[in-house]
């Protein structure tokens, strides 16, 4: 009677079962081939996106359709490294280009959401890669400037919205990738010195607005490309070493402390976003690393990385060089060969996920039973999702756990959890995602 009441129950709760969602990454027609190197959206619709020949690119739909703003035609060396938005009007952007031996770095400002971009800063021997506004008046640019042969890190800052720059005082001999400020006083910047002709990934912090910058960690043999704060306690930096491959940090006191996360990353990566103290993507790829672009999701604060579900129409992912999000339902990444790709939410309804050879026959050389469809994400199992299979009298025999390096899908080698093959008969399987959703099936087996 007890386990009568108990499928009662069960088919209750999946008749009271709400949708639950996959996100999956879709490639947006950029329209345009250069390479992409830097996103910034000010909320769901208005975003612009730059790289190679100074192209900057706007969409006011989410990247449903995307215009060119700007771009030098035929000049791929003239190079966007960054783009910053305080509104959707005011933003700047970094960039530069090589000039003979030396190079020529550049700042242009916008005021009416890209219409017109106007030089701001335009000088020789000065590298710009990284730019960040608390506010339309106080901002950052990082880089590197030419001391004779060597490249020395630099740090610009304005108090009235780029009209002026001022240089802040910076020891490091190398250059500085990425900056970030939290508030006008507290900010973060990070990149590569070289010591005994080594080079060493180094964090920089400031409490007074960058009038003093204080080293805060070194990175053997390692460069630091990117760096992402949530609040004033949690914040995560990206690099890579030539000794121990990806290097990942995080903090949850303010820098006080840096710990190194271990994660199964094995590609060079480039840029981090997280969206609170647990969900964060890193993407990386290409370069001095052969093979495509990657995207890596973590949802536990980046204590572990899974690969992220990724829709590419069938073309060939390429590399991937920033990340950004604005809420939980809209993402964006761009890369390579003007690629870029939007955050979906796609819909997952357990009802529809895919169970099969049902029934299974090993006459018919079927060797496992499969949960979740080949191909079309949508009737698949979720991430962390847990299946349950019950003989008709209701005693379980199986239970397997779905991680997310699954990818959706899992298999039933039909044993039970005393790994010894189950009889021929009807087997009820009950899927029970995180959210407490619930979907029974059955399952014949035909030995």
């Amino acid at each position: 009677m007890k386990r009568v009441v108990l499928w009662i129950l069960i088919l209750i709760l999946v008749s009271y079962s709400k949708n639950i969602f996959a996100g999956v990454w879709k490639v947006q027609d950029s329209g345009t081939t250069e390479d992409l190197t830097s996103v910034h959206f000010v909320d769901k619709n208005n975003g612009w996106v730059v790289g190679t020949s100074e192209i900057i690119l706007h969409t006011n739909n989410g990247g449903e359709t995307w215009k060119i703003q700007r771009k030098n035609e035929g000049r791929k060396d003239h190079i966007f490294h960054d783009i910053h938005f305080v509104n959707k009007n005011v933003g700047w952007v970094t960039g530069g280009y090589k000039l003979g031996d030396d190079a020529r770095s550049f700042i242009r400002y916008t005021q009416n959401g890209g219409d017109i971009w106007s030089v701001q800063r335009c000088v020789e021997d000065e590298i710009f890669y990284s730019i960040h506004f608390v506010n339309t008046k106080e901002g950052w640019v990082v880089g590197g400037k030419k001391f004779g042969e060597d490249f020395k890190g630099i740090i610009l800052h304005t108090n009235n919205g780029g009209n002026t720059w001022g240089t802040q005082t910076v020891t490091a001999t190398g250059y500085l990738f990425d900056i970030q400020f939290l508030n006008e006083n507290n900010g973060y910047a990070v990149g590569s010195i070289e010591e005994n002709k080594t080079l060493k990934g180094i964090i920089l912090s400031t409490q007074n607005g960058g009038v003093d910058w204080n080293i805060e960690k070194k990175i053997e043999y390692g460069m630091l490309f990117d760096i992402h704060f949530i609040n004033q306690d949690n914040g995560w930096i990206i690099g890579n070493s030539w000794i121990t491959g990806e290097i990942v940090l995080h903090t949850s006191n303010g820098g006080i402390t840096w710990g190194t996360q271990s994660t199964n990353i094995t590609t060079w990566i480039r840029s981090a976003h997280f969206l609170d103290s647990n969900n964060g993507w890193i993407v990386g790829g290409g370069g001095v690393v052969v093979g495509g672009g990657v995207i890596f999701h973590s949802s536990n604060g980046g204590k572990s990385w899974n690969v992220e579900r990724t829709i590419d129409n069938g073309k060939e992912i390429k590399a991937l060089y920033d990340v950004f999000f604005v809420d939980e339902d809209n993402g964006w990444i761009v890369g390579e060969d003007g690629l870029i790709l939007k955050y979906v939410k796609i819909p997952i309804k357990l009802w529809e996920v895919t169970v099969y050879p049902n029934p299974f026959k090993p006459s018919l050389n079927h060797k496992v039973i499969t949960f979740g469809h080949p191909t079309d994400v949508t009737k698949r199992l979720t991430e962390y999702a847990t299946i349950k299979i019950y003989t008709i009298a209701g005693e379980l025999v199986k239970t397997i756990e779905v991680t997310p390096n699954n990818g959706g899908i899992a298999t039933w080698d039909t044993r039970n959890d005393a790994s010894k093959l189950v009889a021929s008969g009807i087997y009820i399987y009950c899927i029970i995602n995180p959210g407490g959703e619930k979907c029974t099936g059955k399952i014949g087996i035909v030995r």
